[in-house]
Formats: structure tokens, sequence, C-alpha cells
């Protein structure tokens, strides 16, 4: 039985079938106007004095046949029809530039030029010609004209800014060829296409345009997955300036809206888990993860924070379970960003606990910049191996403990404590083995 969608698209597949070949009876009642006798019927008058058409058949002459001759004389047909058809000029220039008569090319360039002053049409057609008659400033002119425009396509748009880059890779050069006003079309390129440098470069110019939000955003999750140490910290700089906050860990009680991005929570969906933010008797806000029964690998709910390589921070929080199942239940992991950490963990949660502080003090290592603190569960091996039950969260926390100073760890329910650790010890919470090398989805936005 077909559906609905099924019958638009064999329509639409059909009605566009039916305008090609409306096109290729045209072309060809045109062609055959030259070689027959028939030329008094009105419509084919009225065809040969179409110049679209007659240009369409001048670039079949073109590019199909070879025939230079020919193509000229439909051009020059077109012309006649209308002399004012920029098509046929910007065709009749790049004809005459293949068959070397280069002044000739130039020549009607100059007239196009001064016919298209506010025209964006064929604008790009325009800007193409002039690359290849060796014509750069009004290259950069057209360019720069583009980008700047509401009217132009968003197709164009994106071939006029790739062009640019291609054209002045430097940052500085690109910007002073595509001026202040283009600025913020240069750096979502910049972003969209990874070019760090030339995004690093612009972003002081770009900031001053009050950019949004999601821009902002874009920003600092490029800077975060270069996996250099100096773009991160460039990153968390940036990210407490828009997203002001006392704590190293933001959000930490789940009070705000979950950013899904950059130095925020980043949570997302995946089979057999659902989350939402909630409140309790005891606790104002909270983050719920209900299991409906996966035997799954679970990483999907992960923070980055920009810490201070070979310093000591303490990480702290609150967690409640009921009806958890399996030998395989959630645990809190800290694990280094994009550099290589041993990762500190806590036991896994209890079948039913209430809230229970827990607390993780850890070194971070010389060639880290920061670390991911996430909500893990392992595959289990059990035949009984379905996740089922509930998980609360709040109260995530970091701060800075000096070396001289004592320190807790929480590992399920039984509290250790320990005499100070020396500077090149790092802590491991002990009963904990882990393997695990899943990576989150740095790019991912809930």
């Amino acid at each position: 039985m077909r559906t609905v969608p099924t019958l638009i698209l064999r329509l639409l597949l059909f009605f566009v079938l039916l305008g090609l070949a409306c096109f290729e009876l045209r072309l060809a009642i045109v062609a055959q106007s030259a070689y027959s006798g028939v030329s008094q019927s009105r419509a084919i008058r009225k065809y040969q004095t179409q110049p679209r058409f007659l240009v369409a058949y001048g670039q079949d002459a073109y590019l199909a046949k070879g025939d230079l001759a020919a193509a000229g004389n439909w051009y020059q047909k077109a012309l006649f029809s209308n002399p004012l058809y920029i098509p046929a000029w910007l065709a009749l220039a790049e004809l005459y530039n293949d068959e070397g008569s280069t002044d000739k090319a130039l020549a009607i360039l100059d007239y196009v030029d001064g016919k298209m002053e506010d025209i964006g049409r064929w604008r790009w057609e325009k800007a193409m010609l002039a690359f290849q008659l060796q014509q750069p400033e009004l290259v950069r002119k057209d360019i720069a004209w583009m980008l700047a425009q509401e009217k132009i396509s968003e197709q164009t748009k994106q071939k006029a800014v790739k062009l640019a880059f291609s054209l002045w890779p430097d940052p500085d050069e690109l910007l002073e060829n595509m001026g202040q006003d283009n600025i913020e079309r240069l750096f979502r390129h910049a972003v969209r296409s990874k070019n760090y440098d030339t995004a690093l470069s612009l972003w002081p110019f770009f900031e001053q345009e009050k950019p949004e939000a999601a821009q902002v955003l874009a920003y600092i999750n490029l800077l975060i997955n270069s996996k250099e140490g100096d773009k991160i910290r460039e990153a968390g700089k940036i990210w407490q300036t828009y997203y002001s906050t006392t704590s190293k860990f933001y959000n930490g009680d789940f009070a705000q809206k979950v950013v899904g991005s950059g130095f925020g929570w980043r949570i997302w969906k995946t089979q057999g888990v659902t989350f939402e933010q909630s409140a309790s008797e005891k606790e104002s806000s909270q983050l719920h993860l209900q299991f409906s029964g996966s035997n799954l690998n679970y990483y999907h709910s992960v923070q980055f924070i920009v810490l201070t390589p070979e310093y000591r921070y303490q990480l702290s929080g609150r967690l409640r379970s009921r009806g958890l199942s399996t030998d395989q239940k959630p645990f809190i992991e800290i694990r280094g960003l994009h550099c290589a950490m041993k990762p500190v963990t806590t036991d896994m949660v209890q079948t039913d606990q209430e809230w229970t502080p827990f607390f993780l003090v850890f070194n971070v290592p010389e060639q880290c910049n920061g670390v991911m603190v996430r909500v893990r569960r392992r595959v289990s091996k059990n035949i009984d191996n379905q996740l089922k039950g509930d998980l609360w969260l709040t109260g995530f926390s970091i701060r800075e403990v000096p070396l001289e100073e004592n320190w807790l760890s929480v590992s399920g329910l039984e509290v250790i404590s320990e005499p100070p650790i020396s500077p090149l010890r790092e802590f491991i919470n002990t009963g904990i083995k882990d393997n695990d090398t899943s990576d989150p989805k740095t790019e991912h936005n809930h």
C-alpha cells in the first residue's frame, strides 16, 4: 500500500522530469529554426528571441561540442534580443578569453561591472570571470559585497566565503580585505571549518558585535575539541565571561537549565535511560536518571572543568538511588580532558541508598589542563544484566586542596582518612580498576 509521502515524492519527481523535458523541447525548437525554413512560425520566433534559451544553446555548443564559433553566434543573437542580458555578456567574455582575446574580455567585464553596481543576481558569475581574468581588486569587491547582502542566497555566500578563505589564508589579511561588516560570516565559517588560528584571531573583533549564546558556545567547543592546552584554557576564560560562576563546577546543583555544551553539563539521550531536572523534599533541585532496562555502557552525563596542572582538587556531591538492579550499577568517575590521567572513581551506588555525600581527591597531571566528571556504568556480563531503577544527583562542586591538608574519600558508605599526600603521589580510589576508554561526545549539544 502506497503511503501519502511516497505519492507526493513520485508526483514531485514527475513534475521535475516534465519541466526538464519542456526545457529541452524549447532548446530543440530554437536549434531547429537555425536549419529550417519554418522561422515564420510565431512560436518559433518567440523562442528565437528569448535570450536565456539562446545562451543555453550557446553553452551547449561551447562546452559540449567545443564549437566556439557557433557559441559566439548564439551569444550575439542573445545580445541582439536583449543588449542588457548579463549572462550573455559574461558568456561572451569567457569565450573571448579562451580564444586569447583578453582585451575584449576585459572590456566586457568593465562594461558589465558598471551595469551591476547594486545587482545581486549573477554577481558570483561575474566574480568568477574577474578571477579568471586576474582582476583581484574586482574579485575582492564582489566577494565582500556578496557576504554583506541579505538578498544573496546562503548557497552563494558559502561559495564566496570559501573563496575568500582560500585567497587570503592569513587572518589579518582576510579581515582587511573583507571588512569588519563581514566579521560574523568570517568567524562562523572559521568555527564551522575548524580553522582554529583564524577563529582565534577573529574572536576579539567578533566579540565586539555581542554574539549570541549559540555562537559563543560553538567557539568554546571548537577550542575544547582542539585538544591543545592553551586553547582549552582560553575556552575556560571565555566561559567565565559569559557564564559567570564562583564555583569551578558549573550548575552542580542542577538549579539552572542544562546547557548541553561548553563547560556546562552535557546530558544526551540514549536507549534505556531518561533524565529530568526535578525537586524533592530534601533537595530543591537535582538530576534524576531513570534506567528502564538495558545492559548499557553509560557515560552520557558529563561535565568538563578547566583546572591547573599539578594541583590537587576535591570533587564532592550527593547521590541517592532506588531499586537499582544487576551487579553493575552507576558510579562517579573523573578522567583527564583530552590527556592521559588514571581514572578516579567512587564505588558503585547501592541498590537503595538515601542521600549520601561523596568526596574524591585527585591530582591533575602536568600534561592536563582539565578533567571530565561523568556518571558511569559498565556493561554487565551476568545473565541478569538489565539495569533498572532510579538515580538522583546534586551538590557537585570542586575545590582546590592544599598539599598539606588532610583529605577524605568516600567509597560507597565507607569513609577513609589518610595523612597528607606528597606532591609526587597521585591518589586513585582504592578497590576500583577501570580499563574503560569511552570518550564522551565533546561536540554533542543537548
